[in-house]
Parts: structure tokens; C-alpha cells; sequence
């Protein structure tokens, strides 16, 4: 990174140390956080309507006859630029209001209700000034009127950028931005400040895939995102932004599966079982080709002497519980416990019986253990004990498996069902109790992670 990036905010033009301050507490702390704080929104004139265009979509609304005036789903929320006109304000028997006319050269006035804090705006807004309205209007006497609607004031030449096409960009102004009094239009001056002075970003992806993908540089990513010349110009932007995560997340991904499969070692498990065998003979059904690619893929891994760290993606009833049983019971085979842990206790139970139920219909001697919060001491100290000699194979459970000091003996399988519920860290710490189970901190187990939902917690 270029040290120009990683300089003090309050020497930029526009800040200062109060300005510098607030942005330290907004979470921006060097100009490379700065111009990295892109917009919320955008505000284009193709998406912003006129005063005329608004009250005539209301009035053809609230006309129709195949509409209920009062369906909430017709509250849209409408923007519009125009310029303040006339303030005023209007003294009620208990309480004053503030009014805005706001005319935008379409031929109809529009109006601005402010009944709270009426002393805040009117110090705010003057006759003259431009601004952006975004507000859910309705049509009171004959005129549009918006009743406490989100505002943004707009520079003259701001204002004179936007008649030619350009596009405004919307932040999120902080609590702290605001009482440092940073508004909307110093922010966006401000971070143009911050782009037109550190160009020098280093390029984060090598120039062929620039070259071969027709991506914008680093620098006019970064300016297109705050200030777009054009629609097309935002979404090549983007584009590129969202590209980019993605590539960097699959990236770690890739080293991380790298290093696993160069340092760390699995536990090796021979891939023929007599108990699968006598299971599989006994199912009621047929496996499908692809819950018989899986199980082949689960076997090369568990031969490979290599850590397995799989994803087995299905919808609800796709067979999923099936492959799980089959290759837990070759790891069985071989001498080791398994063990599969379940978000809730209702999913606990439900694998505890299925698998139970495959066991005793393929007349297999495996103990198979349940281990969830609320168990009484005497069942608990008989499972536990079950555990610790080995007499236990499989052991079902929620996050009790790794809250509690449970004295596992080998575990080399740990499957782990509707991964999106568990923390990362969770799933580490219980690759942890394994490794200890096993006599050996290098040795690590397999892990098969079973989802119904595509993206599982870890992303």
C-alpha cells in the first residue's frame, strides 16, 4: 500500500481534526478507508420523477376502480429534485408547522410538511436551495405534499452535473458525521478530494485477467463506484468489485485446502466394511447413482491419509441421512467412533431414531448414543461411560457434543448437519476434541458437512 493511502485523514482538504475525528468514530480511519466507503444509493435523473409525473400517477390510482384506496401496497415511494421556492411558517391552535413549496418546472407547485422540530429546519432549509426528496407523497387540496420526507440539499453545481446525466451518490452519514457537522454534499467533496489526490492504488488483479475479463483499472473502479459518468459505467464498476470478492474468497479457500492437504494428516480408514455391506442389503430402497458417487468420493478420501472436509449438499429428503449412516459405518468397521451433531435437539432426535431404526433392521450390534442438554445425571453417566470404552459407535448430539467434556475414544468421523447454524469456531473445537480422542494432535478428523440450503454458515 502506498503511504500517501495510510496517512492522517485531517491533512486532507475539507477535514481537519473535528472532521477527522468523526470519521475515526465512524470507522474510517485512513483515506484508503475513506475511499473505500462507497455509496448506499445512487440518485439518477432517469429514476427521479416530476412534481406533474407524481401527482398524475396518484390521482390515476386513487381513480381506478380495480384498486382499494386503502391498500398500503400502493404507498410508493417516490423521488424528485426541485428547488424551494417559499418557506413559511403556519401557526395552529396548539402547534406550529413548517411549509416548503417546492416548484421543479413541471407546471405543478408541491409542498413539504414539517410538524416536528420545526425550529432544526427551518435554520436547515431556504428558499433557493436545490434538493432531493424521497418521501411516499399523497395529494392534499389539489397539491402534492410530502410530510416529513428523507431530504438532501444539493450544490448549485452539483445541481448543474446532474441536469447533464451525472448520477449522485448516497452515503451513510453517521451520528458522529453529522455532529462534526459533515453533511451529504461535504462527504461526497470530500472523498472526490481523497480519489483525485491518491491515485496510486496498487492493482489488485494481474493485467491479463484485466485485459481478458475488460476490466476497469483499480483507480476507476474506485471512481466509478463514488461518481459514475454513466449506468453502464456503475455496473462495469460493480461488476468488477463483486468479481473480485469472489475470486479472493476462492483463492483462500484453494490455500487453505492446499495447506491442509500438505501438512495435515487424516485418519486413514479402508474403504471395505462388512457392516455397510449388510446395512446396504437390508435397505428397503435402491441408492441413487449420485448417492453412490458420494459415498465412492467419501471412501477415496477416507483412503487418501489426507483430512476430509467435505460438502454434501441436498434438498430435505434427498437421501442425504442414508450416506451419512453408510459411511459412518465404514469408519465403525475400521475401529473408530462417529459422531453427528444437529442444530436442534427435535433434528438430534430424529437422526438418533432413523439411524436406529436402519441398525436393528439390518440386525447390526452398534450402540448408538444421544448426547443433548437436559439428559438426567444417571443416563448421562451411562452414556459417558459408553463413550469412554469404545462400546458407544455412533453418538448424536447438539452443541452439548463440544460443550460438555465428553471422553471420546477415537472419533474420526464427525458429520455435522445444517452447518449454517454453527460458528466456524464451534466446528474447530470440536475438531480439536477429536484430535485429542485420537492420541495425536497432527492427526485430524474427517468432516462431512450436510446442508438442504446451498451456502452454507462458513461463507
Amino acid at each position: 500500500m502506498k503511504k500517501e493511502q495510510i496517512s492522517d485523514l485531517q491533512y486532507l482538504k475539507g477535514v481537519g481534526p473535528k472532521r477527522a475525528k468523526a470519521l475515526n468514530e465512524s470507522g474510517i480511519i485512513t483515506i484508503r478507508d475513506l475511499v473505500y466507503y462507497f455509496p448506499r444509493s445512487y440518485i439518477a435523473r432517469d429514476e427521479a420523477k416530476t412534481i406533474n409525473q407524481i401527482f398524475r400517477e396518484i390521482a390515476e390510482t386513487q381513480n381506478s376502480q380495480s384498486q382499494q384506496i386503502f391498500d398500503f401496497t400502493l404507498q410508493k415511494e417516490y423521488t424528485l429534485i426541485c428547488k424551494i421556492t417559499m418557506k413559511q411558517v403556519r401557526q395552529f391552535s396548539r402547534k406550529k408547522l413548517l411549509q416548503l413549496t417546492i416548484y421543479d418546472g413541471s407546471s405543478r407547485y408541491g409542498r413539504i410538511n414539517f410538524w416536528n422540530r420545526i425550529e432544526f429546519f427551518e435554520k436547515i432549509y431556504q428558499s433557493g436551495q436545490y434538493i432531493v426528496v424521497s418521501g411516499v407523497p399523497e395529494i392534499d387540496y389539489s397539491v402534492l405534499t410530502f410530510t416529513h420526507p428523507e431530504i438532501e440539499i444539493i450544490e448549485p453545481d452539483e445541481m448543474e452535473n446532474f441536469q447533464k446525466g451525472a448520477i449522485l451518490p448516497k452515503y451513510r452519514i453517521s451520528d458522529a458525521m453529522r455532529r462534526a457537522g459533515i453533511t451529504m454534499n461535504q462527504l461526497r467533496s470530500i472523498i472526490r478530494n481523497a480519489i483525485a489526490n491518491f491515485k496510486e492504488f496498487e492493482e489488485s488483479l494481474p493485467q491479463k485477467y484485466l485485459d481478458m475479463l475488460k476490466f476497469p483499472s483499480v483507480y476507476d473502479t474506485i471512481r466509478a463506484l463514488h461518481f459514475p459518468k454513466s449506468p453502464d459505467e456503475l455496473s462495469a464498476a460493480r461488476y468488477r468489485i463483486k468479481f473480485e470478492e469472489f475470486f479472493f474468497y476462492q483463492l483462500l479457500l484453494t490455500l487453505n485446502k492446499k495447506k491442509i492437504q500438505t501438512t495435515e494428516r487424516g485418519v486413514t480408514i479402508p474403504a471395505k466394511s462388512n457392516l455397510a455391506r449388510t446395512l446396504y442389503a437390508s435397505l428397503p430402497f435402491s441408492l441413487t447413482n449420485a448417492q453412490k458417487r458420494v459415498i465412492r468420493e467419501i471412501c477415496d478420501d477416507f483412503g487418501s491419509a489426507r483430512p476430509m472436509n467435505r460438502l454434501l449438499q441436498g434438498d430435505v429428503g434427498s437421501g442425504k441421512t442414508i450416506v451419512a449412516l453408510l459411511t459412518m459405518l465404514i469408519a465403525i468397521d475400521a475401529g473408530y467412533q462417529v459422531a453427528i451433531m444437529a442444530p436442534t435437539e427435535i433434528l438430534a432426535e430424529q437422526h438418533f431414531l432413523s439411524f436406529k431404526k436402519f441398525i436393528e433392521n439390518a440386525k447390526l450390534d452398534i450402540e448408538i448414543v444421544q448426547v443433548v442438554s437436559g439428559q438426567k445425571a444417571s443416563l448421562r453417566r451411562k452414556v459417558f461411560d459408553d463413550i469412554a470404552t469404545g462400546r458407544a459407535k455412533i453418538i448424536v448430539g447438539t452443541h452439548a457434543l463440544f460443550q460438555n467434556d465428553i471422553p471420546f475414544n477415537k472419533l474420526a468421523y464427525v458429520i455435522i448437519d445444517e452447518q449454517h447454524r454453527f460458528g466456524v469456531s464451534q466446528r474447530a473445537e470440536l475438531i480439536e476434541i477429536a484430535r485429542k480422542s485420537l492420541g495425536d494432535e497432527n492427526l485430524s478428523p474427517h468432516i462431512l458437512v450436510m446442508s438442504a440450503t446451498p451456502i452454507p454458515r462458513t461463507l
